[in-house]
């Protein structure tokens, strides 16, 4: 039988708060060609580039110039070899040593003492070989402070009777590096057979949990609990994290969003952003991924969960609360997708049993009783089998929210006429955003609802300092028609650049958009 993941997961953003030092705090002067000096220019329609430019800084923590040379014929035949420039911006490009000086981010895991450790990123990753010990996973943050945390338990919850189920928790299994930023934890819960990744990147670090086909997860209906309002659920515990934690709503209070069967879900309005300070978990969502089967967003919400010693909500002034990230996606969302599935409770992924043999609880009695730190620390290896390879590379339903490493606020941000910029990963704006015309700015490709997301994100006013002759121009990496060639282009633009171009916070004010080309 054709082997299918499931695959629950998160990921946490790392935000940089810093200002960003980029190229539009360098504006001098003015006109098509402001702030740029010596005899460097590109050509934003036909990226061609004339002279030098020595003006700017090479690179900074999220930004790096690149250039490279081209070659190419022209119309009569003759071979040139034209110079590509244009401005990368990506968070994490680039870190400081311990002697100050910015090297490029490597995200590699390596094995020291039987711990997988990352440290040549602006954030640092330890993952302890033993997945059932309290606090494995440790992220020390850009800003030097430590979060400790681990993964639970999975869980049903029905939000309209209050009542909950763990389905399953964690239990100690060989940890194996895949690849060189991948630590994968097989066969990792107590009764259901489903494994648990962590991948990192320069931007930051994604936790899945990949439940296997073959062994279904039991149905709602086995604790009592209805499929059409149940969610899955995924606890993860943080251990003293931070007291600079904030929560916000991300989103309009009065969304909703329509899923299969008519079901309105409130799981996005009811999203929140955590804000640990300089680090931040963003928007999650769950997609599937994998076999060329992806298939479209599925809703997903989270919410921060602090619980006293009674097992009752814990005031903001109880320090020694027990504090947990609970990632929840709708049943009747996550039931039916993929393929060959039925299209009612207890189709591919879930499957009745009749049984009723797990405690249904209220939803602050049913979490994972505290864990003790284990002096039995397992050692992560670098061998994994053929077959946990063959079933990674299965398609899966990823949940997910991702730890990335952002610009920070780029406040007041200039795009300047005459220079191409590329945007991989997500930017936010606040302050005025002004577009000039001539400039060239292109998505990285986005591979259907995986992380992490490529945008910009406007905060603010926009300003359009553009014209019908002069427009700004966002396209695709791979579109080389106009500015500068990446050096990554195909040549050749498919679908899916960008999550978006320009995304609208729904808190920003009315923006009038002018001249700008897609």
């Amino acid at each position: 039988m054709k082997q299918r993941l499931l695959a629950l997961a998160w990921a946490v953003s790392l935000l940089f708060v810093a200002p960003h030092v980029g190229y539009a705090q360098l504006s001098e002067g003015s006109g098509a060609t402001q702030g740029l000096s010596g005899a460097w220019l590109t050509n934003a329609l036909t990226g061609t580039v004339e002279g030098t430019r020595d003006d700017l800084p090479e690179k900074g923590l999220h930004h790096k110039h690149v250039r490279w040379v081209q070659r190419v014929t022209n119309e009569v035949g003759e071979t040139l070899d034209v110079t590509n420039s244009y401005v990368h911006m990506q968070p994490g490009l680039h870190y400081l040593t311990t002697n100050g000086q910015l090297a490029e981010s490597r995200p590699v895991f390596e094995i020291k003492d039987g711990v997988a450790i990352a440290n040549r990123m602006q954030f640092k990753v330890r993952i302890g070989g033993n997945i059932a010990s309290a606090g494995y996973l440790e992220v020390a943050m850009p800003d030097g402070r430590k979060l400790r945390s681990h993964l639970d338990a999975l869980r049903y919850f029905d939000p309209v009777s209050g009542q909950a189920a763990i389905i399953s928790t964690v239990k100690p299994t060989q940890a194996y590096i895949v690849g060189d930023n991948q630590v994968v934890f097989p066969n990792a819960f107590s009764n259901v057979t489903a494994d648990v990744r962590y991948t990192i990147s320069v931007a930051g670090i994604e936790q899945d949990v990949l439940v296997h086909p073959e062994a279904p997860l039991p149905a709602p209906e086995d604790f009592g609990l209805p499929s059409a309002t149940a969610r899955l659920e995924v606890i993860s515990e943080f251990l003293n994290p931070p007291a600079t934690l904030r929560r916000s709503s991300t989103n309009d209070p009065s969304a909703t969003r329509v899923t299969r069967g008519g079901v309105l879900s409130r799981l996005r309005a009811e999203d929140i952003d955590i804000d640990f300070g300089s680090m931040q978990i963003g928007e999650g969502s769950a997609f599937k991924v994998g076999s060329g089967t992806n298939g479209p967003p599925i809703t997903v919400g989270k919410r921060w969960l602090r619980l006293n010693s009674a097992g009752q909500v814990a005031a903001e002034s109880e320090t020694a609360a027990r504090q947990f990230l609970i990632e929840a996606v709708d049943v009747v969302a996550v039931e039916p997708v993929l393929p060959g599935e039925s299209t009612t409770p207890g189709g591919a992924m879930l499957k009745r049993s009749g049984n009723r043999n797990v405690l249904v609880q209220s939803d602050f009695q049913a979490i994972p009783p505290l864990r003790e730190s284990s002096n039995e620390e397992a050692s992560v290896r670098r061998d994994p089998p053929a077959s946990l390879l063959a079933a990674l590379a299965g398609p899966l339903l990823v949940l997910d929210y991702v730890e990335q490493l952002n610009t920070g606020t780029h406040n007041n941000f200039t795009f300047l006429s005459g220079l191409t910029y590329f945007i991989s990963g997500n930017h936010d704006f606040t302050g005025t955003t002004v577009l000039e015309g001539g400039a060239v700015i292109k998505m990285e490709l986005w591979p259907q609802n995986t992380t992490p997301q490529h945008q910009m994100v406007i905060h603010g006013p926009v300003v359009c300092k553009t014209s019908a002759s002069l427009p700004l121009i966002i396209t695709a990496r791979d579109d080389d028609t106009v500015g500068a060639v990446h050096a990554s282009s195909t040549g050749t633009v498919t679908y899916g650049y960008g999550t978006y171009g320009l995304y609208f916070a729904w808190d920003s004010p009315a923006v009038e958009l002018k001249y700008i080309h897609f």
